[in-house]
Order: structure tokens, then sequence, then C-alpha cells
């Protein structure tokens, strides 16, 4: 169960909901992690998505090459959320 829930999508606005829609429709295709937190302000989930999604699936890197390039550094500084 996550830390900070995600509240029913019925009550949210419709900034909230544009930006749900932004990262279910694109290459994430779900709402993890701090993205949860941050959708409570959408402007700030918004411009985070917009740079995860840009540093995760439009780098130069060959995909799986970017996913060495992830885990590696997850190991470094035992980063528990990417294990998971």
């Amino acid at each position: 169960m996550p830390r900070i829930p995600l509240f029913p999508l019925e009550r949210m606005t419709e900034d909230q909901q544009r930006v749900y829609d932004a990262v279910v429709s694109g290459p994430r295709g779900v709402v993890v992690g701090p993205l949860r937190a941050a959708l409570h302000r959408p402007e700030l989930a918004d411009k985070w998505q917009q740079f995860g999604e840009i540093l995760r699936y439009r780098t130069s890197l060959p995909p799986r090459l970017s996913e060495l390039a992830i885990i590696v550094t997850a190991r470094h500084w035992t980063s528990q959320l990417e294990w998971q």
C-alpha cells in the first residue's frame, strides 16, 4: 500500500485530471511513487512528470543501456523505489 494514496479519480480537479491523463497515456502508463504526492499540486506534478519522461524515455542511450544506468545508480544510492 502506498504511503500517500491517490485520491479517488472522480474527486480530481480538471488540472489534476489533465496531468493524470498525460501520465497514464504516456510511456509510464500508471501514476506511481512520488507522482502520487505531487498530483496534489497539479502544476508541480505536470512539470515533474515531463522532466522524468525526458530523462527516462527520451535520452540518447538505447533503452537497455538506459535501464542499466538506472539500476546501477539505484544500487549505488540504495534507492528502494527503483528496486520495487
